[in-house]
């Protein structure tokens, strides 16, 4: 769990982080693009999670193509969201119980440090 991100919870924050890479995601027939940041930090510059992966959304995509290794400036607001296996076989809900989590959504203000 990203403990240092549950202090946040429903508030929008600035953060900034590395970008490591592009991923994608499928949800219920929709294929989407997120992106993996590395070393999120608050505008106090705390370690608030080791890696986060947020949705690819407009105000990146303004931003252009990311390379690996890139420093990133954005506002977003935190969220608390349940992970693990949903479905009616029991041994993997045994095996991937649910847990409690903290993510990123609705980010805003992307800008690259040079």
């Amino acid at each position: 769990m990203r403990t240092g991100l549950q202090g946040y919870e429903g508030m929008r924050v600035k953060f900034s982080a590395t970008f490591h890479h592009y991923g994608t995601f499928r949800r219920r027939g929709i294929v989407g693009r997120t992106i993996l940041l590395k070393n999120v930090r608050d505008a106090a510059g705390r370690l608030v999670a080791d890696h986060i992966w947020i949705n690819y959304s407009a105000p990146f995509d303004a931003i252009g193509e990311f390379h690996n290794g890139e420093k990133v400036n954005f506002s977003a607001k935190v969220i608390r969201y349940f992970k693990g296996y949903f479905g009616e076989n029991i041994d993997l809900r045994l095996a991937k119980s649910m847990k409690v989590d903290y993510g990123l959504i609705y980010p805003r203000n992307v800008e690259v440090i040079a």
